[in-house]
């Protein structure tokens, strides 16, 4: 049985950070958010009619004494007036904060909740020898058992660290499903960062967006064409310290170092 191979570690122009971030059991939220939405049409629509119609008010009964518009005023909730009390919410944009976990009375939402590295040990324990993930490499059938499969993701931990992933910071995973892509996701979170994983058929600046929203100190892409795409906004990720392509030869030159499998 064979592990999968090495990764190419490209390192970023934008410099590396003496991370002193230790590898803990994390109870980090594997997410993957990654798409920017846009105020809807429709909402735009009913509010220019709702200004047609009082601009149309206004301007019929030119000559007479005009009478002030009557109506409520609106204002956008402010964040502090969605959760005024202390206890968690069940929803938090924050990478740092708490929330409420649905629990139920009964049932499978009444066991007591574990975080994916608990889940991860448990099941390693359990299931050490048997088969957990499997793929063929062109003609070859491969796979590894749960023991196998933990310990490259720590390794993947381990490594993230090593360059310089902080807490509370993502992981971005920018290539089709594969090994390397579940090893990359578990490991972001075993280091107690966020996987985050982006669309190949992204531009690159939806890349840009995705990756700097997360804060991304890594991305780890599939292959030449998608290190392309990070390659040309790398200049606008402040946070980004390492690039890791994990298939197919490195094509580019770089002023730093790069570690080859």
């Amino acid at each position: 049985m064979e592990a999968p191979g090495e990764a190419a570690f490209v390192e970023s122009s934008c410099g590396r950070s003496d991370s002193a971030a230790e590898l803990d059991q994390s109870n980090g939220q594997d997410t993957a958010n990654e798409s920017s939405e846009e105020e809807s049409t429709g909402e735009r629509e009913e509010e220019n009619r709702a200004n047609d119609e009082v601009t149309a008010q206004s301007t019929q009964t030119a000559g007479d004494d005009k009478k002030p518009c009557e109506g409520r005023e609106r204002s956008a909730p402010s964040l502090s007036s969605v959760s005024s009390s202390s206890e968690p919410s069940l929803w938090t944009s924050r990478g740092d904060a708490e929330v409420k976990l649905r629990m139920g009375e009964s049932g499978m939402a009444a066991e007591p909740p574990l975080t994916v590295n608990q889940m991860f040990t448990s099941t390693v324990e359990r299931f050490g020898d048997f088969t957990a993930l499997g793929w063929k490499d062109g003609e070859q059938q491969k796979s590894l058992t749960y023991k196998e499969y933990y310990q490259a993701c720590r390794s993947a931990a381990k490594s993230f660290l090593k360059l310089g992933l902080e807490r509370y910071h993502g992981v971005g995973i920018l290539g089709f499903n594969s090994v390397e892509w579940f090893i990359a996701d578990i490991g972001a979170i075993l280091a107690g960062g966020f996987a985050v994983g982006i669309y190949t058929t992204n531009s690159p600046d939806a890349c840009q967006y995705v990756a700097d929203n997360c804060k991304a100190n890594v991305i780890v892409v599939e292959n030449h064409k998608q290190l392309q795409k990070i390659l040309q906004v790398e200049d606008r990720l402040p946070h980004l310290k390492a690039i890791i392509q994990y298939k197919d030869a490195l094509k580019e030159k770089r002023p730093k170092p790069i570690l080859l499998g």
